[in-house]
């Protein structure tokens, strides 16, 4: 009768201690805008110590732990300047994704916004989104710009890109 016992015993400890596994079960939020100002980034699940490293990518980042089931990370600015999916783990908690949404500029006008042909031309492009390294594609040429401010972008149009041309043409902006 006593090894009963002892067995049993044995199995109770056992699964008390699978039950104390870590896992990370979520990340809030799970995505964000690229060149977002460093969100606080939350993740959640259980068995979280106050010394386990968190993990972006293979980039170790700075954390504070809450309690056992939840720990925050500021997102480094250089995950938050490249789009992309980043797996973000805990220790040995196993994965879960983080989206950074690649940052689209919107269009809004274009100042002149008829021009003639023969001539070089500087434009004043409007929208929002706007950041340093925009660029402006003009009929599938693409064209450097001035960054002035997160709405408004400087571009030259060499006068050899009007020749010959007449009605409208397509521009577009992209970030990087």
């Amino acid at each position: 009768m006593k090894s009963k016992s002892k067995l049993i015993l044995a199995a109770v400890m056992l699964m008390s201690l699978n039950g104390c596994a870590q896992s990370l079960k979520s990340i809030t939020p799970s995505a964000v805008t690229q060149y977002q100002t460093a969100p606080t980034i939350v993740l959640s699940g259980n068995g979280f110590k106050s010394n386990d490293p968190v993990y972006v990518g293979s980039m170790k980042v700075a954390s504070t732990f809450v309690n056992a089931s939840q720990i925050k990370i500021n997102m480094p600015p250089n995950v938050l300047n490249s789009f992309g999916v980043y797996q973000i783990r805990v220790r040995n908690s196993g994965v879960l994704n983080f989206t950074v949404i690649q940052y689209q500029p919107q269009l809004t006008s274009l100042t002149p916004d008829t021009v003639e042909a023969g001539s070089s031309y500087t434009l004043d492009v409007y929208g929002s989104q706007f950041v340093p390294g925009t660029w402006v594609n003009f009929n599938n040429v693409t064209c450097p710009t001035i960054f002035v401010d997160s709405t408004h972008l400087k571009f030259s149009i060499d006068k050899s890109l009007l020749v010959g041309l007449q009605g409208g043409y397509p521009v577009t902006v992209y970030n990087p």
